[in-house]
């Protein structure tokens, strides 16, 4: 019998992987990763370099201003200790002295009204009342006798002082011996902030302005998170405007979510000293503000931001003292704001770019990125409206440009669409411009 051949069949060949093959999709998905994660950070850069342009326009300060408001729309009032005595109905009276003619507030009135304020017991009383010299020295013969009468009161008693503010505040009543009774009554145009102290020059000592002083004198509140946020150079709560001559004026924000209790509930217009007695709750262990509150029937009034009408002078002084002794306000620094504005477009981008990365070789898992960046931009806006405008009263901080900052964030993927499509064209368009700009025609040839 013949022997069958066994044909040996060949070892089996095993596939060859191609290594580089197999991983050039992955390497494709990290570089176009990579690409929207460059193109990203230089979107936020053209995003936070317009934003900043457009704060410097009058569109941009208006929306600042809306943005102000509304915060201020959320800083509820709570336990005003601020009494208006509104003195509307007491007149300038004119009188005869040495052949001179004086004419002011009557002093003799106004002490009668202040002993009725001391028996009941208030903390601080400041008159809104230009009480400083003029030119021709004290307005009235009895204002030496009614300045001792105010310093003998056993109350810490503030007169109003404007006329001589200019000069340091030893001469502001017109004798040192009076100068702890001088306080400035100087309000802005700009009633978003207000005067802390005023020096019109490098070689005099500050002096007190009214509102802040009153406020002090009845004991400064605190704010925890406000003050760490000072403390780690994020928000500030006080800033120095330089005037002329080397002076300076240091300025704070003011709480005005007072202003309406203010108006309505907290102004008893009398000149008699008899009422005030029978009201005296009202003024006992309170910051007591006396002066001209009627509105329509007083001349210095001012603008503030959210209010019809132009508001009384000593109202504005009550805001400010109601800020410093129970609502104190801190706002981010310029830098701050920008730095905010950066985290947020940048904590979206990086989470996005993460969530790829983290899902790029998943089949099971497609990742729409539109559908997440529209997801992640929902929860940073929810999260900065949370803490920046509803948690106001808590941080104390106002975020004024916060219509601007959201605003950037929630247009950042229509405004990368538009530039992506922009750059697109100009990928497809310049190339062939240039080119036929440099390439010879069939008739250069021929020839």
């Amino acid at each position: 019998m013949k022997k069958r051949n066994k044909k040996t069949l060949p070892p089996p060949v095993e596939p060859q992987n191609d290594r580089r093959s197999s991983s050039l999709p992955a390497e494709r998905r990290d570089s176009g990763i990579l690409g929207d994660f460059l193109k990203g950070l230089l979107v936020i850069a053209l995003i936070l370099a317009a934003k900043v342009a457009f704060e410097h326009t009058e569109p941009g300060h208006q929306l600042e201003v809306a943005g102000y408001v509304y915060l201020q729309r959320h800083l509820a009032a709570d336990d005003v200790p601020v009494q208006i005595l509104d003195i509307s109905d007491l007149g300038v009276e004119e009188t005869h002295s040495n052949g001179r003619t004086y004419r002011a507030t009557p002093r003799d009135t106004l002490e009668k009204l202040i002993q009725a304020i001391i028996d009941q017991e208030p903390r601080v009383i400041g008159i809104d009342i230009d009480f400083s010299p003029d030119a021709n020295g004290y307005l009235t013969p009895d204002d030496q006798k009614f300045f001792q009468f105010c310093l003998d009161s056993g109350v810490p008693i503030l007169l109003g002082v404007h006329r001589t503010q200019v000069l340091q505040p030893e001469a502001w009543l017109g004798d040192p011996r009076f100068e702890p009774l001088g306080a400035s009554i100087i309000i802005p145009n700009e009633t978003r902030k207000l005067p802390l102290t005023i020096r019109t020059s490098p070689q005099f000592k500050p002096g007190r302005a009214m509102g802040a002083a009153l406020g002090t004198v009845f004991g400064e509140a605190r704010c925890r998170v406000g003050e760490f946020l000072e403390q780690m150079g994020v928000a500030e709560r006080q800033w120095n405007t330089e005037l002329g001559a080397g002076g300076e004026i240091v300025e704070f924000p003011v709480d005005y979510s007072a202003l309406d209790e203010l108006m309505r509930n907290k102004t008893l217009r009398t000149t008699s000293p008899d009422l005030v007695r029978e009201q005296g709750s009202r003024f006992h262990n309170k910051i007591v503000l006396i002066g001209r509150a009627a509105l329509g029937e007083v001349k210095d009034t001012f603008p503030v931001a959210g209010q019809t009408q132009p508001i009384s002078g000593v109202y504005i002084h009550a805001s400010a003292a109601y800020t410093i002794a129970k609502a104190p306000l801190y706002e981010l620094k310029w830098k701050s704001r920008l730095a905010l504005d950066a985290i947020m477009s940048g904590g979206i981008l990086l989470a996005l770019i993460g969530i790829r990365l983290r899902f790029r070789n998943s089949a099971s898992v497609r990742i729409s990125t539109s559908k997440l960046q529209t997801l992640l931009t929902v929860i940073v806006v929810g999260a900065a409206i949370i803490f920046g405008v509803v948690l106001v009263r808590i941080t104390c901080v106002l975020w004024t440009d916060f219509v601007l900052a959201l605003g950037a964030v929630v247009l950042h993927p229509t405004i990368e669409h538009r530039l992506s499509r922009l750059w697109e064209f100009i990928k497809r368009t310049v190339p062939r411009f240039f080119l036929k700009l440099i390439s010879e025609s069939d008739e250069e040839v021929r020839k």
